[in-house]
Parts: structure tokens; C-alpha cells; sequence
């Protein structure tokens, strides 16, 4: 039996949002991924693929937490697809205040079992990559 799809219309246009805000910034375009390739977006310029992208949106400031935390099968994923394509695959937040990012590539601060209860979901408890919210970069210069 397959898991329940927990993103709705509200979380893709959220998504959208973030992403045309990025390639505005980055002056680059984008093309949303298929499902299968774990990863929200491809960046783009001269439809040649810059980079891959998984976007995030957080309904708190950027210093509300000390870590960012995303599980470790997504970033395991994007590292596999940014050797295979030879690009890199970055890890979006938007918040309240700023959208950060930082690549995938990276190693993360902390490896722990976290992840959502609110859901009553057993599998949304897994392996999990902390990254220092320090770390995270502005997308804006």
C-alpha cells in the first residue's frame, strides 16, 4: 500500500512561488520535477539544467530554530542525482523573512531520528539531517 500524498494545492503554490522568486534572483528559469525524482525543481538557463532544487516553506523567522532539519532519503536522493547530472542540488527554505538555501552536498550538522507526530503517521518518523541554520545562505546578494 502506497503512503498517503501529504502536499496539497496550497504547498505547490507555495512552492511556485518561492521558485519564480529564486530564478528572478538567480536570473535562471525553472521546470517542475516529476515525483519520481524526489526533488521539487530543475533551475535552468539556455534550457540546460544548472542545478536541482527541493523547496521548503516555514511559517516562522529564519532564527526561530537552530537547525533545519529534512530526512536523510531526500538528501541521499539529491546527492545522487547531483553526481549522476554533475550539478548541484540545493536545499531551499523559504521564511518569513528571507529565503536561505544550501547545497545538499554539504554534511549536515547532526544525524538524528526526528520528524513529524502531528500527523499520526509512524512513517514520518525516520533518519533526519540537521543543518545549522548559520550555515544557510540568502539567496539575496
Amino acid at each position: 500500500m502506497s503512503r498517503p500524498l501529504y502536499e496539497n494545492q496550497e504547498d505547490r503554490n507555495n512552492e511556485e512561488a518561492v521558485v519564480t522568486e529564486v530564478c528572478h534572483v538567480w536570473k535562471c528559469s525553472h521546470q517542475k520535477l516529476p515525483i519520481s525524482y524526489k526533488l521539487d525543481y530543475a533551475l535552468m538557463r539556455d534550457q540546460k539544467v544548472n542545478a536541482l532544487c527541493e523547496i521548503k516553506c516555514r511559517n516562522v523567522p529564519s532564527d526561530f530554530y537552530e537547525t533545519i532539519m529534512i530526512s536523510s532519503l531526500k538528501v541521499i536522493a539529491a546527492r545522487r542525482l547531483s553526481e549522476a547530472m554533475n550539478v548541484p542540488c540545493l536545499f531551499v527554505i523559504r521564511y518569513q523573512d528571507d529565503i536561505r538555501f544550501i547545497n545538499f552536498n554539504e554534511e549536515p550538522d547532526s544525524v538524528e531520528i526526528g520528524g513529524r507526530k502531528d500527523r499520526n503517521d509512524a512513517q514520518d518518523t525516520e533518519i533526519v539531517f540537521h543543518y545549522d541554520r548559520k550555515r544557510l545562505k540568502s539567496i539575496y546578494p
